[in-house]
């Protein structure tokens, strides 16, 4: 199968109990390829999702990559509860970004009626994370300043806000540590911040 390289700056689509940051424009088909385009004009910080591919065979995983970026001239403060961001990055306590998968068309109107599939093993035996204590995205960037308690008393580092993950399958069994390979079918990927509404972008495997 030939993978044609798709880069979607997709609208961080904006279900009617969200305050309206961003136009909505979604189900678009281009050569072949299902996504949404992006139409964002305001300073609010906005989600840049990619993916090498929208149409894969079983068992052929895809290049999902996310990033998170402030357009303004200010520092945003960035809310460091990680359980509030469904399919957040295992180790990664910083990255405020969850990647989550359902088998099926899912939208922010229906999505509540999704079964998640997660593209992270549920139980991973991490290193040492240091308690963050806050952090911001830095001005028209997408570099966090994070504050946190480390092993010397309060520090500080910047990180890219960012997040990239190679899907072919999601993790499920009794522990939530098996790798489960995608089924023929539809399955969409919605993406999430806690400064951003979700984000939705559609897979094919057949």
């Amino acid at each position: 199968m030939k993978l044609t390289f798709a880069f979607l700056i997709l609208v961080l689509i904006t279900g009617m109990s969200y305050a309206v940051f961003h136009e909505i424009e979604n189900s678009n088909f281009m050569s072949g390829e299902r996504g949404a385009q992006s139409s964002h004009t305001s300073d609010s910080p906005f989600l840049e999702v990619s993916v090498n591919s929208t149409s894969i065979s079983p068992g052929e995983p895809f290049l999902l990559h996310v990033t998170l970026f402030n357009p303004s001239a200010t520092n945003v403060p960035v809310k460091v509860n990680q359980s509030q961001i469904l399919g957040a990055q295992p180790c990664n306590n910083y990255i405020p970004i969850g990647v989550i998968m359902y088998k099926g068309i899912f939208t922010p109107q229906n999505v509540s009626n999704a079964t998640p599939l997660y593209v992270y093993p549920r139980i991973v035996f991490c290193p040492i994370e240091f308690p963050v204590i806050n952090e911001t995205l830095l001005p028209q960037s997408d570099i966090l300043n994070v504050t946190y308690e480390g092993i010397h008393g309060v520090e500080y580092k910047f990180v890219s806000s960012s997040v990239s993950v190679k899907i072919s399958g999601y993790y499920g069994g009794p522990l939530g540590d098996k790798l489960v390979p995608l089924s023929p079918g539809e399955y969409t990927i919605e993406i999430s911040s806690t400064l951003t509404p979700p984000s939705f972008i559609y897979i094919t495997v057949s």
